[in-house]
């Protein structure tokens, strides 16, 4: 085989290659684009939950003043509004207070670093 035939196996290796590289570059960013779509789905749907559940003695939850809280102090919140008459089943439960520690910007843990 001569130079050329080598240049052009090369050249066709780096297309191919280029070629997977891509399709893989594709299909991860349609993966992280489901994700950003099914978090918009629950939100969406959390949402009306709250709406439908939550209004009627809340005006609302945006509070900038309020530190935000973590996903165990959410729950532990939503949980008390039982005794106050709320009615939800726990997957509702779980869906409102990931909701709300997602829109009220809740802290991984108590220990957290603050950021500055």
């Amino acid at each position: 085989m001569g130079k050329s035939g080598r240049l052009m196996k090369i050249f066709l290796g780096l297309i191919l290659s280029a070629f997977l590289l891509s399709g893989v570059y594709v299909f991860a960013m349609k993966k992280e684009s489901s994700k950003g779509d099914q978090k918009k789905m629950q939100h969406k749907s959390a949402y009306l939950l709250h709406e439908n559940k939550c209004l009627d003695c809340h005006e609302s939850i945006a509070d900038p003043e309020r530190p935000g809280k973590t996903r165990d102090e959410w729950y532990i919140v939503v949980s008390i509004m039982h005794k106050y008459g709320l009615d939800l089943t726990e997957e509702e439960t779980e869906i409102l207070t990931d909701f709300l520690f997602d829109l009220r910007k809740g802290v991984k843990s108590e220990f957290a670093p603050s950021k500055q």
